[in-house]
């Protein structure tokens, strides 16, 4: 990864195994954290783009491509996993 001119955007190399994959699975795959809408709204401004040019949702990306990202900020954290435990209260222990 190379950081660009502009604070916090960033350019990324496609590697092998995200050969043929469309660019908005590639970013979900990549960067959970960013909301599909956030996403579009980057596609749609030309924000992100793959070699130089504007990028579509559903363009397949190459190995050895390079996919401009732009800062990652105010983009909420990923709900939590159905299959992460979390901490149990003392009064629900108490309870079970």
């Amino acid at each position: 990864m190379s950081e660009g001119s502009q604070s916090g955007v960033r350019h990324v190399a496609v590697a092998d195994d995200d050969d043929g994959v469309r660019v908005d699975r590639w970013f979900k795959r990549h960067f959970p954290n960013v909301p599909y809408g956030q996403l579009a709204k980057w596609l749609r401004t030309g924000q992100v783009r793959v070699d130089g040019g504007r990028a579509k949702p559903g363009a397949r990306l190459s190995a050895g491509q390079q996919v401009r990202v732009p800062p990652v900020t105010n983009v909420a954290p990923a709900p939590a996993q159905a299959g992460t435990p979390r901490p149990v209260s003392e009064a629900d222990a108490s309870d079970l």
